[in-house]
């Protein structure tokens, strides 16, 4: 009977590569792990930029807008829904300019309330105060 010589014959163990197989599956798994992080990262911080341009709009849109014209905006944003409500406070008053004197228009306080909804489901309703100005006199009576 010949005699093998262990020493020629190449290739793994069946130890070597079951150890093969586990760094393998650590290394995949880790692997996993973090893309996975880094993909829940990316969604919260896409939510957080869409959240950064709703308000920012609104924010545009309530510079630009006067309340006492404008008292019920619906804006729209993909699958996000703002609505701004605007309701005249009891306080209303002729405006005084920075020399004491009556200007040309009346202000009133606004009582708004914006509401954020995204699927129609309700994400936020806030409430502020806002300033508008009616004109209610001519120039010619402020001066004279």
């Amino acid at each position: 009977m010949p005699v093998i010589d262990s020493r020629k014959h190449s290739g793994f163990t069946l130890l070597e590569a079951v150890i093969a197989l586990a760094i393998l599956a650590s290394g995949a798994t880790a692997l996993y792990a973090w893309v996975n992080s880094n993909m829940l990262t990316l969604n919260r911080i896409h939510a957080i930029n869409q959240a950064a341009d709703a308000t920012r709009n609104v924010l545009e849109e309530l510079a630009a807008s006067n309340p006492e014209k404008e008292r019920q905006l619906q804006m729209d944003y993909g699958d996000s829904s703002i609505r701004i409500q605007r309701e005249l406070s009891k306080y209303s008053a002729p405006a005084i300019g920075d020399d004491g004197r009556y200007s040309v228009n009346d202000a009133a306080l606004y009582k708004t309330t914006i509401t954020v909804t995204k699927e129609n489901q309700l994400q936020a309703r806030f409430q502020l105060w806002e300033l508008g100005l009616t004109p209610a006199r001519t120039i010619d009576e402020v001066l004279f």
